[in-house]
Order: structure tokens, then C-alpha cells, then sequence
């Protein structure tokens, strides 16, 4: 369990980002791994159903991670979740093994990374939550922050807007 010291409200937030991932993870598993017509008289869970959509296949690893998602020639390919045996998630695209396109990276430690992926690093446009509630929102080019960007500072609410250059913020200034 974590335990916070620099801002108030400090166990509802941890509440709300699991909740907020949670949501998440249902959302995709209803949306891509599971059959869509589940009685919601039995159950507001769908994972509970267990019957998976036709082109969906479970796949087990040595190191107890498991994917759920479309396989094409034994890879990953299209939609998918990978549950690592660290407590990491990953939902969203797939191409070629790797994570491509969009989709949503839950950290084992609460934080999350929801945007997108090229070749399996944040690449594109992307959103990452940090812990504390911090907030990075912008451009990423080989899992790093670089571009246009703005990272918010929960505990002083303060945010710095500009560009990034391999995850270092850079003075506008010229």
C-alpha cells in the first residue's frame, strides 16, 4: 500500500485511479474479449462471463503473464490485453508482437499511460497520470516526452506548457 504525505485527499485519490483503471479494463474487455450480450441481471461484471468473442485466444507464458486478444501466425496482432506477472496491464493495439497504435499501459504502482505506441514505446500523442497526480499531456517520441507538451504539478497547481526534448523540459526562450 502507499502512503502519501504531500497532499490532501491523498486515499481518496488512490481510490479514484483505481477505480478509474478498473473502468478502463472493463470497458476494453467488454468492447474486444468478451461476448457482448451478457444478462446485466446476473452481473454488472463481464469478465465473470468467460465466454470470449470468436476471434479472441488466451495465450499463457512461462513467467505466468497471459494475453487475451487476436493472433495472427502465433504473434499479437490487433486488439489485445497483456496481464504481466509484475501487476502490469497493457490494453489496446497490437502489431506484430509489440504494442502499435493505441492503447492503455496500467503500471503495477497506480500510474497509467493512455495514448499512442509505435513499435512498443509511447509515440504520438499521450496522456501519462503519475502517482502523486501529476499529469504529462502531449507529444512522445520513443518513450519519451518530446515536442509540444504540458505536465500539470498536483500539489502546487502549477503546469509548465512548452516543449520537450528527450523527456527534459526546454526553455521556449530563444
Amino acid at each position: 500500500m502507499f502512503i502519501f504525505t504531500n497532499f490532501k485527499g491523498n486515499f481518496f485519490y488512490l481510490y479514484k485511479i483505481q477505480k478509474e483503471q478498473e473502468n478502463i479494463l472493463r470497458k476494453f474487455e467488454y468492447d474486444y474479449i468478451f461476448e457482448p450480450n451478457y444478462n446485466k441481471s446476473i452481473s454488472d461484471n463481464p469478465s465473470k462471463l468467460k465466454k470470449m468473442r470468436s476471434k479472441i485466444c488466451l495465450k499463457t507464458y512461462p513467467d505466468n503473464s497471459k494475453y487475451q486478444g487476436e493472433i495472427q501466425n502465433d504473434i499479437r496482432s490487433g486488439k489485445g490485453i497483456y496481464y504481466y506477472a509484475n501487476g502490469d496491464k497493457y490494453l489496446g493495439d497490437w502489431k506484430q508482437d509489440k504494442f502499435d497504435g493505441r492503447g492503455v499501459y496500467i503500471f503495477s504502482n497506480n500510474e497509467r499511460y493512455e495514448g499512442e505506441l509505435k513499435k512498443g514505446l509511447k509515440h504520438g500523442y499521450g496522456v501519462y497520470f503519475y502517482l502523486n497526480g501529476n499529469k504529462y499531456e502531449g507529444e512522445w517520441m520513443n518513450d519519451k516526452k518530446n515536442g509540444r507538451g504540458t505536465y500539470y504539478n498536483f500539489c502546487t497547481n502549477e503546469r509548465y506548457e512548452g516543449t520537450w526534448l528527450d523527456g527534459e523540459r526546454k526553455s521556449d526562450l530563444n
